[in-house]
């Protein structure tokens, strides 16, 4: 019987590097994100800020100096399932759906940014005649955009909503029971069709 060769230390160190040898950008990354958990150098490492937004909508032009907050809507992709022997393969939906945007804003003494959405709501429908309804319906919708700004409060993305109209306005309270004079604050619900991101 032929004697055991024995695999010697550098022998073993040497079969195990090259089981490691190949494309170098394979063994340090993957899928381009490095594998390094001490590699983290990134192109930008500003944060988004919450205060670094303006918000446009041109049908209520009043609304941009007083807007207090707005959002990037969710969305939500719907899912099918395939029916299988075993466990069920999930597969893209064909529903899309957009939550609706929201905004807060100052009324102003005049309450004109009140009564822009006010009148708008009031055009889609018939509430007390038939002078009310805006019979052009290109003019039941608007576009408004939603502008990012960066670290220097510079523009830096552009969201575009399409389609926008209102969907609900909170109303105005007042009361006498506080010494601070503090400005009313109103929120406001549009439903729109899709929005675009464009880096300006």
């Amino acid at each position: 019987m032929p004697p055991k060769s024995k695999l010697t230390h550098q022998d073993n160190k040497e079969s195990t590097q090259s089981d490691y040898i190949g494309n170098p950008m394979e063994e340090t990354h993957f899928l381009g994100v490095p594998l390094d958990i001490n590699n983290k150098t990134v192109s930008n490492p500003n944060p988004l800020l919450t205060t670094g937004f303006r918000f446009l909508l041109s049908r209520t032009p009043n609304i941009t100096y007083f807007c207090q907050s707005a959002n990037v809507p969710d969305i939500s992709l719907g899912e099918m399932e395939q029916p299988t022997t075993f466990i069920p393969i999930k597969h893209p939906g064909n529903s899309f759906t957009y939550s609706d945007l929201e905004i807060s804003f100052i009324v102003d003494e005049n309450m004109e940014n009140w009564r822009e959405i006010h009148n708008w709501m009031t055009s889609l429908k018939n509430v007390e005649d038939y002078t009310e309804f805006e019979s052009n319906t290109a003019m039941h919708t608007s576009d408004a955009r939603l502008m990012i700004l960066n670290s220097a409060m510079q523009p830096n993305l552009e969201i575009e909503f399409k389609y926008i109209f209102p969907k609900s306005l909170s109303g105005v309270n007042f009361t006498s029971s506080t010494d601070d004079t503090e400005p009313v604050i109103c929120n406001a619900t549009f439903a729109f069709t899709s929005y675009d991101i464009r880096k300006i």
